[in-house]
This record gives structure tokens, sequence and C-alpha cells, in this order.
């Protein structure tokens, strides 16, 4: 047993440390910065007629923005520019939000349940309250949480015009970043304190992603809520280094691994036909369901003047008109006609009747 355990721990180690380096160069990370209009700007780069597609180009036409492939894709260099010079600020304020929100997640699920996890450390930022700098700040010193200084980009923009009451449009997110998330977690087992530190960087991923905006109201802002979907699985490849800044995506199951999970999660979450709906408005916009109906005869009312006789009944804002009367003098005027009306709270719900120049009479 105990040759056992020291051949497994052996190879486990040598697996890590010898693995990364030798798969790392023949299964190449599809890494990719987006390509950019600097080229198309250039007047001294000349296209190539009839020139042989060479293999790297092939593998690199699925990471090319879709108006390069599809001519019903539009082009929207003006937000990429819009995008790439708000994102030193628009990072920043990204990450303040992600960061409060993630302080107060582990602090309710993680640090109050789990008595054994004594911190965790993003960068160099202490994500729980109670723990003093002298804990971890020795561990920490130069570790970095931040999202890089490339943007993400818009490969392009496809609006499909529709019969339902929606906007439907289709759209390419792709980033290339250099971003680098340091995560440290402190574990106590008793008089031993664990530190297992994790880094993620280079994040690199590219998504076609469908947004239907439903429904189209007439009250500010208009829409009721938005629908999210995936057209495919996302490409996405990343680095993850471990103690020793082993990376762990390099080797192949490892990968092939983080992406099947990927991509049965996601098959049963995003990917079309499935979809993520957020409300905007209160109930997405739409009027609650209806609780029952009201059924009105009308049958007569007694005249006191006037030529046109008519009757306006409604306890929405859509309403219901009688049909016109002719009648020149005093007396009953006969309807005898019947309404079905909607109601939505029969506590609350006010109904209105509009007669001019009748009085009610016994029916």
């Amino acid at each position: 047993m105990l040759g056992v355990a020291f051949g497994l721990g052996l190879g486990t180690v040598a697996g890590l440390s010898v693995g990364p380096q030798i798969f790392g160069r023949v299964y190449k990370p599809k890494d990719y910065y987006v390509l950019d209009e600097t080229a198309d700007l250039d007047e001294d780069v000349q296209t190539q007629e009839n020139a042989p597609v060479t293999p790297e180009m092939r593998r690199l036409l699925e990471f090319a923005e879709p108006w390069t492939t599809e001519p019903d894709f539009q082009r929207v260099s003006m937000i990429n520019r819009c995008i790439k010079t708000m994102w030193p600020g628009l990072s920043k304020a990204i990450m303040e939000e992600v960061l409060k929100v993630v302080k107060q997640q582990l602090d309710v699920q993680v640090f109050k349940k789990f008595a054994m996890v004594e911190n965790i450390v993003l960068g160099s930022m202490s994500m729980n309250p109670a723990a003093g700098p002298d804990s971890y700040g020795k561990y920490v010193s130069g570790k970095d949480f931040f999202v890089g200084d490339i943007p993400p980009r818009l490969g392009g923009f496809k609006v499909y015009d529709t019969s339902d009451d929606e906007g439907l449009f289709e759209l390419a997110l792709l980033w290339g970043s250099n971003c680098k998330f340091n995560v440290g977690a402190f574990i106590r087992l008793g008089p031993v304190r664990l530190y297992v530190p994790v880094e993620v960087s280079n994040l690199h991923f590219k998504a076609d992603v469908r947004i239907t905006l439903k429904p189209l109201v007439e009250v500010i802002p208009c829409v009721g809520g938005v629908a999210i979907s995936l057209l495919r699985v996302p490409h996405v490849d990343f680095k993850l280094s471990i103690i020793g800044g082993v990376d762990l995506m390099a080797l192949p199951v490892i990968k092939d691994g983080v992406r099947l999970a990927l991509r049965l999660a996601l098959n049963q979450l995003m990917v079309l036909p499935n979809a993520m709906s957020f409300p905007i408005m209160p109930n997405f916009g739409l009027a609650k369901p209806p609780k029952g109906a009201l059924n009105v005869r009308l049958l007569s009312a007694d005249v006191t003047k006037g030529k046109e006789l008519y009757c306006v009944m409604n306890t929405r804002p859509s309403r219901f008109r009688t049909s016109n009367i002719s009648r020149a003098h005093k007396g009953t005027v006969e309807w005898g006609e019947e309404f079905n009306f909607i109601i939505d709270d029969p506590q609350e719900q006010v109904g209105q009747l509009l007669m001019p120049l009748c009085r009610w009479g016994s029916r």
C-alpha cells in the first residue's frame, strides 16, 4: 500500500510538472486577440489575390468577426471605439460592483457556514472582514485581480424583422483579454493552516448571442423584458495555474473536461431553444391575469332630451360603446345589447358607465 501511494503521488507530481511543458507545445491553446481594422486603414497592405489558404488562416477563421463571412451582419466599429475609450473607467466600475456582490455572498454562503474557511483573498483584497491583514498579507503580495486593459468587442450586429411584438437581433461577442485573477483560500484543519492559490489569466472567448426584447409596450422604458440565448456553445480558453505556476489547461484531459462541463451546463441553460429571461418592468410589462368576467345586458333607459343616444361602459382602458339610437323626444329607449367585461380585481377595480342625456329606468 505504501508503494502504491508513493507511486501515485510521484506520478501525479511528475505529470503536473512535465505534462504542461510537453502538451503545451503539442496542443497549443487557441489564444487569439481579435482582429482589428488597422490593416483596413493601412493602404500599404495589399490584398493577395488567389493566395493559398494556410492551415493557420483556416484555424483563425472561426474566430473572425461574422461580418467577414456573412454579409447580413453589420459592422459596429463606432460602438467598439466607444467601448475602447470608456474601458479604463468602465472596467474599474465593473470590478467594484463584482467585488461588492462577491463579498456579500461569501460572507453569507461561506464564512458563516464553514468555520474551516478562514479567508478568501481576491488579488490582495480580503473578502472576510474579520480577518486581519497580518494573517494573509505576506502570501498575497504582488497578486492581481483585474480584467485587463483589452476591452471586449462586438463582432457584428444583425437585426431580424418579425411579425411578433418584439425586437430580435444577434451579435458576436469577442474578447481576447489579458486579464489576471489571483484567488487564494486559507483553510484551517485543526492546527494546520493551508493556503490554496489559484490563478486564472488570459481569458479568451467568442460567443454568438441572440437577444430578444419582448414585449414592446407603450410605457417608458417601452420594453417589458429581455431574453438572452446562445446560438451555440461558445469557445472558451484560459490559463489555469495552481501552486508553482503549473498550467492545468495545457493538459488535454483537463481542457477537454472543462469544455465538456461548460457544454453540458450551457446546453441546459442558454443554448437555443433555451434562454435566460430578465424582467425590465414588473411582470415583464404585462397586465396581471384576469380573475373573472362581468356580463352586462343593457335593456333600456329613460330619455330626458337629445337626438343621438348611446351608452359607454368600461372596466379597463378599453371600452365598449353601444350603437346610436336616434330619438328626437323624451321617452324610453330600447337597446337590448349584451357585453362581457374582463375583471382583473373584483375588490379594487372600478367600472364606469356613461349615458349622456338619459335617466336610469328600472331595467
